[in-house]
């Protein structure tokens, strides 16, 4: 079945597969609606069209340049669903270690605030400075692991705000510096957070829902 996009004129050859279903263009990414095949004909029911005041079909790979496969190899929509929902997963296992690192700030605060100066040890630091130190560390990790489980909820779940809240949590991973062991993990989840979501067609696929 062949087809042009009325907008930039590029000619497709697409399988039967693709009758019904809304495309995108892959030269000027207008929507194309392909036509529905007449049973009594086996022809395609309509020409379609396409043009700037297409609706938008954000989960449809774009039209196949030939034989009915899709021009770039992949389904992208299937491609970044696959991606958000690993993005999703990593936020929520490092907002559940920034909440671990909270548990162990607290054991820190008590230690400080509890033990004599004496029995902390020759090389510890003064008990105000300890205890002030793992205070802010608590402080930080919790609003750090409130941030990415939130985030992490809505990508994977693809709410709406998904990806501003996404975006949020990625850059706070990648400043978790206070998370001390666990922050190898937090800057792997948040520069692979900010590269999904920053990506080309991510906020398509994700805002448009």
């Amino acid at each position: 079945m062949q087809v042009v996009c009325a907008q930039c004129h590029t000619p497709y050859e697409l399988g039967p597969e693709y009758a019904g279903k809304r495309v995108r263009c892959r030269t000027c990414q207008a929507v194309i609606q392909i036509p529905e095949i007449d049973p009594s004909t086996g022809e395609p029911a309509a020409h379609p069209e396409a043009g700037p005041g297409a609706e938008p079909d954000p989960y449809r790979s774009p039209a196949a340049a030939g034989g009915g496969q899709p021009p770039y190899g992949v389904d992208r929509a299937a491609a970044f669903e696959t991606h958000r929902k690993i993005v999703g997963i990593f936020n929520i296992i490092v907002g559940v270690l920034s909440l671990l690192w909270v548990a162990f700030c607290v054991i820190g605060m008590i230690v400080f605030a509890t033990m004599p100066q004496h029995e902390l040890g020759r090389d510890a630091p003064p008990a105000g400075f300890g205890l002030g130190m793992y205070f802010v560390m608590f402080l930080l990790s919790l609003i750090a692991g409130v941030i990415q489980l939130a985030a992490g909820t809505k990508v994977l779940k693809g709410s709406p705000g998904a990806r501003g809240m996404g975006l949020a949590s990625g850059f706070v991973s990648c400043a978790s510096l206070w998370g001390c062991c666990v922050y190898p993990f937090c800057l792997a989840s948040g520069i692979y957070t900010l590269i999904i979501l920053f990506g080309q067609g991510a906020k398509e696929f994700l805002e448009a829902r």
